[in-house]
């Protein structure tokens, strides 16, 4: 039985194409590879709500739905909100969306975006506090501080996609799974090939 009080479909679909991480697309961040998309999509309908996904969020964006609709020149008056969940976004972005229907929302638009290229990078929480503090004092001392900097005052990115309690991220956890039960990189392409 549907949780449902009326039926839910996904009724159409598009996608950018997939690159490799620094590759042919790495010159375009998430938002940028968003907008066609999205307008593509309102094109066919206009929604009354975006809900848009992405794992890593830019540190600089406050709702990556919300500019990318807005950039889009789309309606400003059409709602739109971001799902951060690592790798179970895009799921909770459409169940987020199907349970809105009916309650005054008869047709979302649920996407998401990631580029893998262009990861924000952030500083340690010490070095963090060293520069803020200096720019409180004297911002041409803390930009110059900038050049001081080293490898143990960043937080890399893949930090964001680890388990912050194991250090390991989902592929780690995929791929020992993959050896457990002896499903190889060919049946997992073979099936991913599949399911699309």
């Amino acid at each position: 039985m549907s949780r449902f009080a009326e039926p839910v479909f996904i009724a159409a679909g598009l996608r950018t194409p997939f690159g490799r991480g620094g590759g042919a697309l790495a010159a375009y961040d998430a938002i940028s590879l968003s907008v066609p998309v999205v307008q593509a999509m309102a094109a066919q309908a206009e929604p009354d709500l975006l809900v848009w996904g992405t794992v890593i969020p830019n540190l600089g964006w406050s709702n990556i739905a919300r500019e990318t609709w807005l950039d889009a020149k789309l309606n400003p008056t059409v709602p739109a909100f971001s799902v951060v969940l690592a790798c179970s976004t895009s799921m909770t972005a459409t169940f987020a969306a199907a349970g809105m229907l009916g309650g005054g929302t008869d047709l979302t638009m649920v996407g998401g975006s990631e580029v893998m290229s262009r990861p924000s990078i952030a500083l340690t929480a010490d070095a963090s506090k060293r520069l803020t503090d200096l720019f409180a004092q004297d911002a041409t001392a803390a930009l110059a501080a900038l050049q001081s900097l080293t490898p143990r005052d960043y937080v890399l990115p893949t930090k964001g996609w680890a388990n912050r309690i194991t250090g390991r991220t989902m592929g780690d956890h995929m791929e020992e799974t993959a050896k457990a039960w002896r499903v190889s990189r060919v049946a997992q392409d073979d099936w991913a090939l599949k399911s699309h």
